[in-house]
């Protein structure tokens, strides 16, 4: 269970990221258009938590005897490959960040 709450916390704090740098425009004025980027980096940490909650509910009720084996690896999959996907954006994300900091002006 221990990668599954790092990945977790990994998760969360790329949803807090996205919040941070989300631009709010200037004065009371908001964008015209809403951060679509911002969006979807959400979503794939919005999804990744999902699944990964699913997974492990899928687990309990295997140990319940309520749920087959193949039902658990099949979800635990899912859920390793959206954790993989939300661990690549938030790498390519700080990369980014990293880069226009070390910009010069």
């Amino acid at each position: 269970m221990i990668p599954v709450a790092i990945g977790l916390s990994v998760v969360d704090g790329l949803a807090r990221t996205v919040e941070k740098f989300r631009t709010t425009g200037i004065g009371s004025e908001k964008p015209a258009v809403e951060s679509e980027f911002g969006k979807v980096l959400s979503e794939i940490a919005s999804s990744a938590s999902h699944s990964v909650a699913a997974a492990e509910r899928t687990s309990v009720a295997a140990l319940n005897g309520k749920a087959s084996t193949r039902e658990v690896v099949e979800s635990l999959m899912v859920a390793e490959q959206n954790l993989q996907v939300a661990l690549a954006v938030r790498d390519k994300a700080v990369a980014a960040l990293q880069e226009i900091s070390r910009m010069t002006i």
